[in-house]
Formats: C-alpha cells, sequence, structure tokens
C-alpha cells in the first residue's frame, strides 16, 4: 500500500502526529512524576480537547 499526499498534507499529517506525540511524551512524564496531567495542555481550546480524549482512555483502562 503507497500513501499518496501532496507535499502540504504530508506536512500537515506530520505535524499533527507530531503535536499528539508531544502531548503523550507529556502524559506519561506526569504520570511518571505523579503530577496531574492537566499540566501537559497547551492551550484552552486544544486542552478541552484532550482532557475529553484522556478521560476517555482513562476509563477505558479503568
Amino acid at each position: 500500500m503507497e500513501l499518496e499526499l501532496e507535499r502540504a498534507e504530508l506536512k500537515a499529517v506530520l505535524n499533527r502526529q507530531r503535536r499528539a506525540q508531544g502531548h503523550l511524551s507529556g502524559v506519561i512524564r506526569t504520570l511518571e512524576e505523579g503530577q496531574d496531567c492537566a499540566d501537559v495542555v497547551t492551550s484552552r481550546e486544544d486542552g478541552a480537547r484532550m482532557r475529553a480524549r484522556l478521560e476517555r482512555l482513562f476509563l477505558s483502562l479503568a
């Protein structure tokens, strides 16, 4: 299977993936340090979405 994306589309996809990776790394680090995961969130809009995603993730793990 070959992925066909325009350069701009690929850049946007990679940027989203890197941002998600950064958020996840921050969550892992905060959990390891015993801190509140809300400290990781970078903006209100992203924070609300990330908090909702984290809540769903944590509930699925319970």
